[in-house]
C-alpha cells in the first residue's frame, strides 16, 4: 500500500468512526453560536473562540463571564475545574501518540469526551494518521457547528433551540455505553456511580467539587494497580 493510499484509508476510517460526533458537535456548535449572537459578540469571535479554546460547555461559560466582566482568574478557576477530567484524558494516550511533537501536542489537546470516547479501547488509536484525523474531524465538526449557528440565527432566533444543549450529552452518554459493554471493564462505571452517591449524601452545596474529587482518588488508585500489575510483568 502507498503512502497516500495508507493516508487515504485513515481519513476514510477516522470520518467514518466520527459521524456520531458530528451528528453530536453540529448541533451543540450550532446553540453555542446562537448563544453567541443573542449576547451580541460580533459574527467572528464565536467561530474563533470555537477554533482556538474548543472546550465545550466551557465556551458557554466563557461568553457569559466575559459580559459579565468577570476577573481573569475567575474565568481560569472555573475552566478549570469543568475541564479537569481532560487532563486525564491526555495522560493516557501518552504512549499512544509516537509522532512529531507539535502534532502530539495537538492530539492530546483536542481530546474530547467524545473523541476520547472514539479512541479509547480502539486499536485503530495506535494508528497516529487515524487518530490524529478523528481529532480533527470532531474539531471540525465543532466550528462547523458554530458557524452554522452564527449565520442562522436571524433565521432560529424566534425558536426555542434549547433542546439542542442535550445533543452533546445523549452523545457521549451513548458512546460509553458502548465503550463499557465493549470493554467490559465496569470499575469506572462503578466508581463513578458510587462517587455521586457519596457526595450526594454528604456534601450537596459542593456536590460537583466533591465528585471530582472523589473521582479523581478513584483514578489515582486504578491507575497505580494498572502500572503495579504492567511492573509486576516486567
Amino acid at each position: 500500500m502507498s503512502r497516500s493510499e495508507y493516508i487515504e484509508n485513515s481519513f476514510k476510517d477516522a470520518f467514518k468512526d466520527s459521524i456520531p460526533a458530528l451528528a453530536g458537535y453540529v448541533p451543540i456548535g450550532l446553540s453555542f453560536g446562537i448563544v453567541c449572537q443573542k449576547l451580541a459578540y460580533p459574527w467572528f469571535i464565536a467561530p474563533l473562540i470555537s477554533m482556538f479554546i474548543y472546550a465545550g460547555a466551557s465556551q458557554f461559560i466563557l461568553v457569559a463571564m466575559l459580559l459579565a466582566h468577570s476577573s481573569f482568574w475567575s474565568i481560569v478557576y472555573l475552566t478549570a475545574i469543568v475541564n479537569l477530567r481532560h487532563v486525564f484524558y491526555g495522560f493516557s494516550f501518552l504512549d499512544k501518540f509516537k509522532c512529531h511533537s507539535a502534532l502530539k501536542i495537538y492530539m492530546i489537546g483536542s481530546l474530547t469526551d467524545e473523541s476520547y470516547a472514539l479512541l479509547s479501547n480502539n486499536p485503530k488509536s495506535y494508528n497516529n494518521k487515524y487518530s490524529f484525523y478523528v481529532s480533527l474531524l470532531c474539531h471540525f465538526y465543532w466550528i462547523l457547528g458554530t458557524f452554522i449557528g452564527v449565520f442562522s440565527y436571524s433565521f432560529l432566533s424566534g425558536y426555542n433551540t434549547e433542546f439542542l444543549v442535550y445533543a452533546l450529552t445523549a452523545l457521549f452518554l451513548i458512546m460509553a455505553i458502548d465503550g463499557v459493554i465493549s470493554s467490559k471493564y465496569f470499575t469506572p462505571v462503578i466508581s463513578g456511580f458510587f462517587c455521586y452517591f457519596i457526595s450526594f449524601l454528604f456534601f450537596q452545596k459542593n456536590l460537583l467539587i466533591a465528585v471530582f474529587l472523589y473521582f479523581i482518588s478513584m483514578f489515582i488508585l486504578e491507575w497505580f494497580k494498572f502500572y503495579g500489575k504492567k511492573h509486576a510483568i516486567n
